[in-house]
């Protein structure tokens, strides 16, 4: 067996020997003597990745990330969008850009809110596979329609799924910023347009349902 033909080899510290060992070991540096090299904030964006390679999406991240974080939310914005339109994104990446497209656009001085929620129920909602992606999508949802308003029963129902999956008091917060008064006012006026339907409808000499506005 293999085991058997090494059972008797070993080795020995002084046998085993180091590439660095050949070198001359440099001197330590006092403390103090030692002075740290100072960067400015953006020096991990400053690279030639992109001379050596022809995919820099790392380093396109990271400059939109910055952004971000530096609340430059119009730079944020134009650099996950300029990342979406690359292309060549597998499901996942694809859906982490367009949650960050629109975390961005919220916060933008350029908030277009139709386009934003175009883009939750249109590009974002398809690409949901996984549990964690599908909370973020709610916790998100909340966020839009609170901002955008009159999604109150979406906000209502989005809301109750993500305290049930992740019982938080973050989110029975936002849960808490329901306009229940409204919900109820529009549900009323669905119950009186359901009503006026039904009436239309036996009032109908014949059996073409007429026209009728619900607004």
């Amino acid at each position: 067996m293999f085991s058997e033909a090494f059972d008797g080899f070993c080795l020995e510290d002084e046998d085993i020997t180091f590439e660095g060992d050949k070198q001359t070991k440099k001197e330590r540096v006092d403390a103090t003597n030692y002075e740290a090299v100072e960067h400015p904030p953006k020096w991990f964006l400053n690279t030639t990745l992109a001379l050596r390679h022809n995919d820099t999406r790392e380093v396109d991240y990271f400059k939109a990330a910055f952004a971000y974080y530096d609340k430059n939310f119009d730079e944020a914005l134009q650099c996950y969008k300029k990342m979406l339109e690359a292309g060549d994104h597998n499901i996942s990446h694809r859906c982490a850009i367009v949650d960050s497209i629109i975390r961005s656009a919220l916060k933008s001085s350029s908030m277009d809110m139709p386009a934003i929620v175009r883009l939750l129920h249109e590009e974002l909602l398809p690409l949901i596979h996984t549990h964690g992606e599908q909370l973020q999508y709610w916790t998100l949802s909340l966020e839009v329609y609170m901002r955008v308003g009159g999604f109150e029963s979406k906000y209502l129902l989005n809301g109750i799924l993500l305290t049930a999956s992740v019982d938080l008091a973050e989110h029975w917060i936002l849960l808490s910023e329901v306009n229940f008064d409204r919900i109820q006012v529009n549900a009323a006026k669905v119950e009186m347009c359901k009503g006026g339907v039904r009436r239309d409808i036996e009032d109908s000499p014949n059996d073409c349902q007429p026209p009728h506005d619900c607004k």
